[in-house]
């Protein structure tokens, strides 16, 4: 039996300013950032669909291609043959500015000499997504979808780490990486496909569950930068 959706009279308001019908059919997220997206202007949006990406496309082929800023969001769909050979995305930059620039490289109108975004011998179609989402606030301006554990080089290694994370949150990885520094500081790179849902949280399982065990003044956890981002700046 299904129970009665627990609101509070301000989430309320915020969904009705939202139009989003709360009848007893609607099963959709009532979090205060879904709201925000549903609140979004369609001028405002960072979110983009893509259709037609080559199902041998990899995480790191695609996010190697992108150099026009800092990723908020990015999931795909595996393709539904034999209609749809190919996987549709939504990737969210954290700018509206990137957004549009990666929409501008994906165009390719008829008589255009614009090549497009291509993968696998196949060129993808780009376009604006008509779920929308805000760009990334100020004060998350630090967070990416990049994080770098260091600590003492003989205190952990990659796959214990990965493992530790794995056991309070379910995620996929882009590229891991590790290297030791000059002081004998180990450093580990894990880079997720989105902040959203996957850094952010991972970031949160390492500083609140994984440390809980007496960890904690063994590792440090930050922020690294994203490569989208720092391609975009050369």
């Amino acid at each position: 039996m299904r129970l009665p959706r627990s609101i509070t009279p301000e989430r309320l308001q915020q969904a009705q300013q939202a139009n989003i019908s709360l009848d007893d059919n609607y099963e959709g997220d009532l979090s205060a950032f879904a709201i925000k997206c549903r609140l979004t202007p369609r001028e405002e949006s960072c979110a983009i669909r893509i259709e037609r990406l080559h199902a041998d496309t990899t995480y790191q082929e695609f996010f190697d291609d992108i150099h026009e800023g800092k990723i908020f969001q990015f999931s795909w769909q595996e393709p539904e043959l034999p209609y749809h050979p190919g996987r549709s995305a939504r990737l969210v930059f954290s700018t509206r500015a990137a957004a549009e620039k990666y929409i501008e490289r994906g165009a390719y109108p008829r008589g255009s000499t614009h090549c497009g975004i291509w993968f696998h011998g196949e060129r993808i179609v780009v376009k604006w997504n008509t779920s929308h989402c805000p760009a990334m606030e100020p004060d998350e301006s630090r967070q990416t979808r990049v994080l770098q554990i260091c600590a003492h080089k003989d205190d952990h290694n990659l796959e214990q780490t990965i493992k530790r994370v794995k056991d309070f949150l379910e995620f996929e990885l882009v590229s891991s990486s590790e290297w030791l520094r000059a002081d004998n500081e180990k450093v580990i790179e894990l880079v997720f496909p989105s902040i959203l849902g996957q850094s952010r949280q991972a970031m949160r399982c390492l500083k609140e569950g994984v440390f809980k065990d007496g960890l904690q003044y063994e590792f440090r956890v930050r922020y690294g930068p994203d490569p989208c981002e720092e391609r975009s700046m050369l």
